[in-house]
């Protein structure tokens, strides 16, 4: 059951700063390989592939200001069966990474406006 709500609240965390990013392409194209870029990037510098402990201590804090780290942890957790408060702080800051994507979005591009 966890595993059900992780799923949209992981993508919806990542699509939002794919949609914050995108934002700033000039068109679909650049938007296309900003996105793998980032991606890449991010997916390296996560704890998807290797522990965390395992990165060295500046990697270690970039990899903090991702989402990604986070949603890791989570299913982590929840795959274990560890429903204690690491996941429960893992799911409130993947919650405000959606969140703050959903109002970073919607600022920079205003819909209500027609240019």
């Amino acid at each position: 059951l966890i595993l059900l709500l992780l799923v949209p609240l992981v993508s919806a965390a990542l699509s939002g700063l794919a949609a914050f990013l995108g934002s700033y392409a000039p068109n679909g194209r650049a938007a296309t390989i900003i996105a793998n870029i980032v991606t890449l990037v991010i997916g390296f510098l996560s704890p998807l592939f290797i522990p965390l402990e395992k990165f060295p201590v500046p990697v270690r804090i970039l990899s903090q200001l991702f989402p990604l780290t986070y949603a890791a942890d989570a299913f982590r957790f929840a795959l274990d069966g560890q429903l204690g408060a690491g996941l429960i702080i893992d799911v409130c800051i993947l919650l405000v990474y959606t969140l703050a994507s959903i109002f970073l979005v919607q600022i920079k591009l205003d819909w209500r406006s027609v240019s």
